[in-house]
């Protein structure tokens, strides 16, 4: 009988001890680790909705290059990196990240990283336009949502926050390429998703439950000229 995505999560992180690993380095750190959903105690299993999705929308995984906002200690990234996929993590907390490496991440930043040039407009996310096929975002952008400039926590309007944040990620993604935002919260969907799904920029693959996935449209072919040459008689 085949194994369904959690299972296989569950059975590739036994093997690899991607999620163990993480959970010892918090630990030693005084992190909790209770709770398998929980940012330091966090487990490969949490993500088998979103991988499930990744692998249904995303086919062909090996060498695309991946973004996951709010990676925690980068269990995920980790596996995905271990399948071949260039995934990079991205976190607001410097001690996950710590852990993240600590456990062979590649790939981290630190979400309060920002790029700046006298020819470009400011950028939340240290990358260029179009430079990833794929962007998840889990339970970050539509809860206590952090500007990524250093500000506090809980600014006074997060929903407005969360917009700025879900307009670098369509500035990140390739044209055609796959976002998958998990907001974390159950039953009302959150203001700033609701304005954010109606951006004409994108496409709405599929809603299940509390993960929206999304495709960044591509640009309008432009429609050539006819030409003024008069053929010769």
């Amino acid at each position: 009988m085949a194994l369904n995505v959690r299972e296989r999560l569950g059975k590739a992180d036994a093997k690899l001890e991607i999620s163990k690993r993480a959970r010892e380095k918090a630990a030693a750190r005084g992190h909790s680790v209770s709770g398998w959903h929980s940012d330091f105690g966090r487990r490969l299993e949490y993500y088998h909705k979103i991988h499930a999705l990744l692998k249904k929308h995303g086919k062909g995984l090996r060498g695309k290059k991946l973004l996951h906002i709010a990676s925690a200690t980068g269990v995920y990234t980790r596996y995905l990196q271990n399948i071949g996929v260039k995934a990079v993590g991205m976190d607001l907390n410097p001690e996950a990240g710590a852990i993240a490496k600590e456990i062979e991440n590649k790939r981290t930043v630190l979400a309060n990283a920002r790029v700046e040039s006298k020819n470009l407009p400011k950028r939340f996310f240290p990358f260029a336009d179009n430079s990833f096929d794929f962007f998840l975002s889990d339970r970050f952008l539509f809860s206590t949502y952090v500007p990524l400039e250093g500000e506090s926590f809980l600014p006074a309007n997060p929903q407005l926050k969360s917009i700025e944040a879900l307009e670098e990620a369509v500035r990140v993604l390739k044209p055609g390429g796959i976002g998958i935002i998990h907001h974390g919260t159950r039953g009302k969907v959150p203001l700033g998703q609701k304005q954010f799904l109606q951006d004409k920029r994108i496409k709405i693959l599929e809603r299940q439950g509390n993960i929206a996935v999304f495709q960044k449209k591509r640009a309008p072919r432009r429609k050539r000229k006819a030409s003024n040459r008069k053929t010769r008689e």
